[in-house]
Formats: C-alpha cells, structure tokens, sequence
C-alpha cells in the first residue's frame, strides 16, 4: 500500500504499540498514526512492518509483511500467567465446554480440562496449523 501524503518508508519489527502508534525494535521513540491516515491498523507486536511516513514523521500506511509467528512464550512452572493469556485461557475453556456439551449431555471437568488444554497449545503454537 502506497499511502497519499507519504515521503519516506521505514520497515522493522513491532516492539511495543497502542492505538495511536508503535514502537519498532530498535528504533528510538514512538511513531503515531496521522490524523490524515484513514483505515491504518496497528498489527501485533512482533509483527514485521513497512511504514509510509509523512514529511512530519507521522505514520500514514502501514504494509505487513510477516505477521508475529508467537503470541507470547511459554509460561514456565509457579510463573502466573498475564491477562492476556488469563483471557485466552478462559476462551478456550468456553470453547470446550460448547464443544463437549453439545447435545445435551452433562460435561466432564477433566475432559473440559483435556480439550481446553489442546486448544490452548494450538493457539500458541510455533509452526502453521495442523490437524487436531
């Protein structure tokens, strides 16, 4: 995407983003959407950009070219996990429980736990999808 207005382009990895912005790794400092820009999305971090800068340095495309391949990594043992990963959990629950209650028939709490389990580890894979 070539956006109108632009007269420079950086390309690098999302470090930190929110949703006026981003921070690409290695780079000093935020670099914020244009009031100008219209439909510009702030991809994941860890996601490999193209940025079409303005002559103020103010963000009026973006092009992805990789998406972040991890959400996040693993938990280790005893380490909580973070809210995001509190949600995924929770999600991935209701999913089972839909998918094991379907029906009519009473759930399992291990098999809930079993297929939630699954689910979550596909979520945060590494590699392309795979057969369940």
């Amino acid at each position: 995407m070539v956006a109108n207005g632009t007269t420079t382009q950086l390309e690098g990895v999302v470090a930190r983003s929110n949703d006026r912005g981003l921070v690409l790794d290695g780079h000093d400092g935020w670099l914020n959407i244009s009031k100008y820009a219209d439909g510009v999305l702030i991809p994941d971090n860890g996601s490999s950009v193209r940025l079409h800068l303005d002559k103020s340095g103010f963000i009026r495309g973006i092009d992805v070219l990789a998406l972040a391949t991890r959400l996040r990594a693993p938990l280790e043992p005893g380490v909580a996990p973070d809210r995001d990963h509190r949600i995924l959990r929770q999600a991935v629950l209701n999913t089972a429980t839909a998918i094991l209650g379907s029906g009519g028939r009473e759930t399992d709490l291990a098999a809930v736990l079993e297929v939630a389990t699954a689910l979550e580890l596909w979520v945060l894979r590494d590699s392309a999808p795979t057969e369940c």
